[in-house]
């Protein structure tokens, strides 16, 4: 076999392999791009329920809704240019109902800062 087509067999199998971990949908922390989104693995921390709070007492200010936050389903945190932003999932009533929200909220200094989307999924 000449080298052009050993070569060729090479790169076509190292491309198989990344395709398939790809398919597969495994994220491995040694891969995960800097200032990605990595999961919050302690959601029932305080810090991250007075962001959760926050998140809904700024959206209530600005929406003039009345939104009682329920449960911190989950969360991710992403570093942010001196600061943290924080990408939640909260179930929070609206009435009786309770619906789901994504809010992501910037923390600088140690304390929630500015409210940057908040969205019923």
């Amino acid at each position: 076999m000449e080298i052009k087509s050993l070569l060729l067999l090479v790169s076509l199998l190292a491309y198989s392999f990344i395709l398939l971990d790809g398919v597969s949908g495994t994220v491995r922390p040694s891969r995960s791009l800097l200032g990605g989104w990595k999961p919050i693995v302690d959601v029932d921390d305080p810090f991250i329920h007075e962001i959760a709070e926050y998140a809904v007492s700024q959206h209530n200010k600005e929406a003039k809704t009345k939104l009682v936050p329920n449960e911190l389903i989950q969360g991710e945190t992403q570093s942010a240019g001196g600061g943290t932003s924080y990408r939640l999932i909260i179930a929070a009533k609206e009435g009786s109902a309770i619906k789901k929200y994504e809010a992501v909220v910037l923390e600088k200094g140690g304390t929630p800062s500015s409210l940057t989307s908040f969205r019923q999924i």
